[in-house]
């Protein structure tokens, strides 16, 4: 199954890296509060890459062309509940972040402190709860991807400035980790022809600051108005991924 997923964060790289480790809170419309009531930075001060909006505009428009069913969501992790059961996954993903998973803060403190923990470390811990705690998020669907191992294969397209953010110690692990792994930028790779059987975008209200909603609101219409068919927002807004697995374990443990 071939599979373009869109996260719409992806335009947002010429200002992402101001915010994006601020003020963190679940709810999106808090923690954006919270942002601009203690920051000095204002809404103008926030742009997103007009080239990377018409990529995605022309790519999106293509495959509504193509009659490629399409899926939308807040959280990137949602896309999990459309792939449903399928393998042999070919990943186009086309974001900000990689989304294969992300060692917690306290690994890089206890590295600091201590020499001797091995690179990776986190990553491995990290990866061990993805696996057998489906401890996951909008940062780890492609990890808990691979535990099932149903991903054939894994492009990751992204801006050059988040290629040079990403720390080679991770990007080792990844490449042994994701099954065909591939880290590029739009102008590095051509899909434009690429026969899709599924497309998914994302918002990511965390990562996009509300100014720039309504650019997620003009891809809806655009669907809308193209397909005929309507999008179901109390849908996307009243579920998420990360929260339906996450009691498995403790609800097969009280079954069995």
């Amino acid at each position: 199954m071939r599979i373009l997923s869109i996260d719409l964060d992806y335009i947002m790289g010429p200002s992402i890296g101001m915010y994006e480790d601020l003020f963190w809170n679940d709810n999106a419309a808090t923690r954006w509060s919270n942002f601009f009531r203690f920051t000095k930075i204002k809404d103008k001060d926030l742009p997103f890459d007009k080239g990377h909006l018409c990529y995605l505009w022309k790519l999106f428009h293509k495959c509504l062309y193509n009659d490629v069913p399409v899926s939308f969501a807040y959280d990137h992790d949602n896309i999990l509940y459309d792939i449903g059961d399928e393998t042999d996954l070919e990943i186009i993903n086309i974001d900000h972040h990689h989304d294969v998973l992300y060692s917690n803060d306290m690994w890089d403190a206890a590295s600091d402190k201590d020499e001797s923990i091995p690179l990776n470390k986190g990553n491995k811990h990290e990866y061990y709860h993805v696996k057998n705690n489906h401890d996951i998020d909008e940062g780890a669907w492609i990890s808990y991807l691979r535990s099932q191992g149903r991903i054939k294969s894994y492009t990751w397209i992204t801006s050059q400035n988040a290629m040079e953010q990403l720390d080679l110690s991770d990007f080792t692990y990844f490449r042994g980790l994701i099954p065909g792994m591939n880290i590029t930028t739009k102008e590095n790779y051509d899909i434009m022809d690429y026969d899709f059987d599924h497309m998914h975008l994302c918002l990511s209200p965390q990562y996009i600051p509300p100014v720039h909603w309504h650019i997620y609101t003009l891809f809806l219409i655009s669907y809308e108005t193209y397909t005929g068919k309507k999008v179901d927002l109390g849908e996307i807004g009243n579920k998420k991924f990360e929260m339906s697995i996450r009691h498995l374990n403790v609800t097969n443990e009280i079954l069995h």
